[in-house]
């Protein structure tokens, strides 16, 4: 069935009227650009995925530091601004969870263990204005690097076009944007996503996605299904202890979903890597760029091409357990454009 969607708060009008405008005028601009910057905040205390011993107790210190300093995002964020000659200041927009406290319920009372990492949480983009000051603390420390993508006329609008489908609403109530999790990936038909899988959808859909980034910017891991409880798996309950004694992953010899859960999901910690990397290198692609004390990348991709019709969602050709239980969840029909 054919979903119908209103638009939601101040922001998706902004982008709904915007897009429209856009739209509707062939008005290029020869000495003005339209620019992505992707802003990557890595968690206060690096999270190893070596196995899920280090995992849980890497974890665990970093939620504990990103505590003592009243961190806004405790592991690990990203923040993109989009600039455009067509807006009269920059838009902010950061995918994030609401409630701190979900997790720990999930984790401490309802022992799903693993399963945390591909369980809803409620979500939302926050406000412009909240996302700038969030990213304006971090930046004031210097624990913020960036990537700089200057963009045409074509990413820019696929980049709102996609901004207004993710927070649309059909009529049940649903909305992609309410639902944070990190197993997910946005350009999916109606899935929701982590902060940082938000961000790269931005890159993927526009364009602007550096080559060789989603294997060098993802962790890619087999859970032993006995370290995920909760819902998703008859709700067996998981003690830390069990986590911590796994020293680890599933060799993915067995059948996915019940020998093992396959994730790939983005790390804010790798991409920073990369960006200092590039950084101290010649890279012939991506120039050197500072935003005062902040050190960063540039790279100009307004030679960017499309195909006709592109279309803006992609269809899943493979799932995992994870997916496979989310989709579960969900009753709505994908939106059409």
């Amino acid at each position: 069935m054919k979903q119908v969607f209103k638009i939601r708060s101040i922001l998706p009008i902004l982008v709904w009227f915007t897009l429209t405008a856009f739209s509707q005028t062939t008005t290029s601009f020869p000495d003005q650009f339209h620019e992505l910057t992707m802003y990557i905040m890595p968690e206060v205390r690096q999270i190893h995925w070596d196995n899920p011993s280090k995992l849980m107790s890497s974890a665990i210190l970093c939620n504990i530091k990103a505590s003592l300093q009243k961190e806004a995002y405790r592991i690990g964020h990203i923040t993109v601004k989009i600039n455009s000659p067509i807006f009269d200041s920059a838009l902010y927009f950061s995918m994030a969870s609401i409630l701190h406290s979900e997790k720990k319920e999930q984790i401490f009372r309802k022992k799903i263990g693993l399963g945390v990492l591909g369980t809803n949480f409620a979500g939302s983009l926050e406000p412009s204005q909240v996302a700038k000051q969030n990213l304006t603390h971090y930046m004031q420390r210097n624990e913020v690097v960036y990537i700089k993508f200057r963009m045409n006329d074509e990413s820019f609008q696929k980049i709102l076009e996609f901004i207004a489908y993710f927070q649309s609403i059909d009529k049940a109530g649903f909305s992609p944007c309410h639902i944070y999790n990190g197993a997910l990936y946005p350009l999916y038909a109606y899935e929701g996503a982590g902060c940082t899988a938000f961000g790269i959808a931005l890159l993927e859909i526009a364009h602007l996605l550096p080559e060789g980034a989603l294997s060098e910017w993802t962790v890619d891991v087999n859970i032993p299904m006995e370290l995920i409880g909760g819902e998703m798996n008859n709700n067996k309950k998981v003690k830390l202890t069990k986590i911590y004694k796994t020293r680890k992953w599933h060799t993915g010899i067995g059948i996915e979903g019940i020998d093992y859960a396959h994730l790939l999901m983005f790390s804010p910690w790798k991409i920073a890597e990369w960006i200092q990397h590039t950084y101290i290198t010649d890279d012939p692609v991506y120039q050197k760029d500072k935003e005062g004390k902040l050190i960063g990348l540039f790279v100009d991709r307004t030679k960017a091409q499309f195909i006709p019709d592109d279309q803006l969602l992609h269809t899943r050709q493979d799932t995992n357990f994870f997916v496979r239980y989310y989709l579960q969840t969900i009753d709505s029909q994908p939106p059409e454009f």
